[in-house]
């Protein structure tokens, strides 16, 4: 009677799943009844029910398929919309399992292709860029593809380029996704498109461009509602690049606003964008307080959590409390199937705590491997750890290390010559030539920004698992 009367497609799953069968009230695997009706129900409302209400969808979707035949036709439907809730709750790895599944039996062209477009983007959010490019491909070579669905899967190849460092490449790749998508009239794989070219782009304005054009498409849809969240934490990141740090906060808070009221997982991402806003800024209070706001995080955020407060912790002398969060992170074996941008605090943290000891040849290495190739070029904000590296370096005599940092340095603001940049570079410069004026013209930039003279707060951590938005 509520979905004949249109009612909302989570009012009709809540009564579908009764509170004393739910799995924390039962403590266990719940086993919801599941009839005919509810199975075309739900083959028709998933896609609107995984944005709305992720959790009741998984349920039932579980349950449906644990009540359908390995024959039946619908088994498809909804294990792609499963395998799409699951990456909508930030389970990339369950995901990629449930979509794995689905592509070794499935023939439907469209399937297919929203199906392995989900898949690749799973192995990028578990830092595996190798693997999800050949299934990009693969899906790419599928006959029976729509003009919109192409599109799709070129922005998110484009994706790739963008977190590999390839960013010329990721620009071409992208303009020509939104042409595509432009053509098929598909405004989400345009605005994934548009996400990808900001970020290529090196000038600020057109980054703030590109990215306004992207939310102006998908204001109204429901389930762009996670590409939102990113682009405003893009947005907010840019505005703060550029030094308009209340307006990066406004920007921060206003996703922090929509991820409350749509009770996305995403809500950790923009607490952890908000802690990072207030770090850079020196504003340590408030960045704790965003951070230990944050609900339990995927992987990748909680990399960054708690490298932001074993970060700060450290700043303030609290080694025990440091010493927790990088303990959590071991213990937990957290770094597995994270790209090596999630790292970048942590790596801060267990640096100058190294330094603290006395230790300067383990704060150096810590530094020191980000810049190694094949891991310099997935970390977009890696010139932030320039200047740490080589003030360990020098102080060590390795001129040759600091000289390689100052490098990384000059080239990151020749590709983009922002202020921030510009000022990094020089400090760094400064520091390998001995050239006073060079590195207080850098901590002139810095006071004068308002910024927190803190290594590697600024530019540190930028950028998210996708390198799309951050």
């Amino acid at each position: 009677m509520l979905a004949g009367a249109g009612a909302a497609p989570e009012r009709v799953a809540a009564q579908l799943i009764p509170a004393e069968l739910g799995r924390e009230a039962a403590g266990h695997e719940a086993t919801v009844p599941v009839d005919e009706w509810v199975v075309g129900w739900l083959a028709e409302a998933a896609p609107v029910l995984i944005y709305r209400a992720p959790q009741l969808a998984e349920e039932l979707l579980r349950a449906g398929l644990l009540q359908l035949s390995g024959s039946d036709r619908r088994r498809a439907v909804l294990e792609a919309n499963l395998a799409a809730v699951l990456f909508r709750l930030e389970r990339y790895e369950e995901a990629e399992r449930a979509g794995v599944r689905l592509l070794a039996g499935d023939t439907d062209p469209q399937r297919v292709a929203e199906t392995a477009w989900l898949v690749a983007y799973a192995m990028m959010r578990t830092g595996r860029m190798a693997e999800a490019v050949p299934r990009i491909t693969q899906a790419l070579a599928q006959p029976g593809l729509s003009a919109s669905q192409t599109a799709r899967l070129h922005a998110l190849h484009a994706i790739t380029l963008n977190t590999t460092g390839r960013y010329d490449q990721a620009e071409v790749a992208a303009r020509e996704a939104l042409a595509e998508a432009e053509e098929a009239g598909d405004r989400l794989s345009a605005a994934y498109a548009l996400a990808t070219v900001s970020f290529s782009r090196r000038q600020e304005a057109a980054r703030l461009e590109y990215i306004d054009r992207a939310l102006a498409l998908i204001e109204m849809d429901p389930q762009a509602t996670d590409l939102r969240l990113l682009l405003l934490g893009n947005k907010a990141f840019h505005l703060s690049d550029t030094d308009r740090h209340a307006e990066a906060i406004v920007m921060a808070r206003q996703a922090l606003a929509l991820a409350e009221r749509a009770g996305t997982p995403r809500l950790h991402m923009v607490r952890s964008t908000l802690g990072e806003l207030h770090l850079e800024a020196g504003e340590w209070d408030d960045a704790l307080s965003e951070l230990d706001a944050a609900p339990v995080a995927a992987i990748i955020q909680q990399l960054r959590i708690h490298g932001m407060r074993a970060l700060i912790a450290v700043h303030r002398g609290d080694r025990e409390t440091a010493a927790r969060h990088l303990r959590t992170v071991d213990d937990e074996n957290l770094t597995v199937g994270a790209s090596p941008a999630s790292w970048v605090f942590l790596r801060l943290a267990k640096s100058l705590a190294a330094e603290q000891d006395g230790h300067l040849t383990e704060a150096e290495a810590v530094l020191a491997e980000c810049f190694e190739p094949g891991i310099a070029e997935q970390i977009p904000g890696i010139i932030g750890l320039a200047v740490p590296l080589a003030r360990l370096a020098l102080a060590r005599g390795d001129t040759e290390t600091a000289a390689v940092a100052a490098r990384q340095a000059e080239s990151e603001a020749e590709r983009e010559p922002a202020p921030l940049k510009v000022a990094i570079a020089k400090h760094c410069r400064g520091l390998v030539n001995g050239d006073l004026a060079l590195t207080l013209s850098a901590v002139d930039y810095f006071l004068g920004a308002g910024r927190a003279v803190v290594p590697g707060a600024g530019a540190g951590g930028r950028g998210s698992s996708d390198g799309a938005a951050g």
